[in-house]
């Protein structure tokens, strides 16, 4: 516990839930749901759980034909998005935040197709449900303040803290890994090989995306050594992801391993992962950042309350003044 999970503090597991809420509500804000009701159903290809929801009688095939049933859901899920970000019932809010976001994702895909963008950050809004997300950085800490009821302390480190805040860094982690090892098992040992990564890269630059540039093809005479370098860095940096749950050194570097291989797929395959390049950010320890942030807000609440002090008894006396010169008029 001591070498490889390590305590932490209610704020710091309160900042993972403020940053996951905040990239699920982004890419959620991105989307336009009540889309999918202008297609036709025979599109949709139902998988995983969501398949049972057809067949149920719970009026779901309803929901996902109607564009304002979708449009309300959409509003629904960003609430509640909102509302676990600030902190607000975080005990019954994270867990229906995690649950409708599970659903409007799945809508997509079945209507599309399997892609992992918003998975893995899902799994860690998955995770909080089952930890006391809601002790740091909330609305929920603040009421209980204001109603005089116990809180732990924000700055002492605790093990349950440090315990959920690992659970989070696994369930990260472990994609990671399973998607090198995939690698190696589809493409074998030599899966990094430049007539490999040539396909891939080609192929996904000339498949229709989103995104209209063509990289890729300006790199079609430079040297094989290029291509070996992108795959084995991309290889590697999945591959031994797993070292941040057990190494304080690899989560100062695979993460940013991590940034760069995403930012590479970006420019280069042309797919963005703006929800796993964000998500890398709960590795690293940002305590002095909020402590300073603390800081100053708790000096500028001084600086209120010492401003009140002084102008309260001089608006007490204008307002007096005023009296009288009213009176006085009359």
């Amino acid at each position: 516990f001591r070498r490889f999970v390590g305590e932490a503090s209610p704020g710091s597991l309160g900042a993972i839930r403020m940053w996951t809420c905040s990239i699920l509500l982004l890419t959620t804000l991105l989307e336009d749901l009540r889309s999918i009701a202008w297609l036709p159903v025979e599109v949709r290809h139902p998988m995983g759980m969501l398949g049972y929801l057809y067949t149920l009688p719970i009026g779901f095939e309803r929901l996902v034909t109607s564009e304002t049933s979708l449009r309300v859901f959409q509003l629904l899920t960003e609430l509640l998005l909102v509302l676990g970000l600030v902190g607000w019932r975080t005990r019954a809010v994270i867990p229906l935040g995690a649950l409708c976001h599970f659903l409007l994702l799945g809508i997509l895909i079945d209507y599309s197709f399997f892609w992992h963008q918003n998975l893995v950050t899902l799994y860690v809004l998955i995770v909080l449900c089952f930890t006391p997300c809601g002790d740091g950085w909330s609305v929920d800490r603040l009421w209980k303040i204001r109603q005089g009821r116990a809180v732990p302390d924000a700055g002492r480190a605790s093990p349950v803290y440090g315990w959920s805040r690992y659970a989070c860094w696994a369930v990260i982690a472990l994609p990671y890994v399973a998607n090198g090892l995939s690698k190696l098992v589809d493409g074998g040992l030599f899966w990094w090989l430049p007539i490999n990564m040539r396909n891939h890269l080609y192929m996904d630059t000339l498949n229709p995306r989103e995104f209209d540039w063509a990289l890729s093809l300006y790199f079609t005479h430079a040297p094989d050594i290029f291509f070996s370098v992108l795959g084995l860095f991309g290889l590697f940096s999945e591959t031994f992801f797993g070292l941040v749950l057990f190494s304080r050194v690899a989560r100062r570097i695979f993460p940013v391993a991590a940034i760069m291989l995403h930012v590479g797929i970006f420019l280069f395959q042309r797919i963005l992962f703006i929800d796993l390049i964000l998500l890398q950010l709960v590795f690293f320890d940002f305590t002095p950042i909020r402590k300073a942030i603390s800081g100053r807000l708790a000096s500028k609440r001084g600086r209120l309350q010492v401003l009140y002090d002084g102008l309260c008894p001089l608006c007490c006396r204008t307002v007096r003044l005023l009296a009288c010169l009213d009176i006085f008029q009359r």
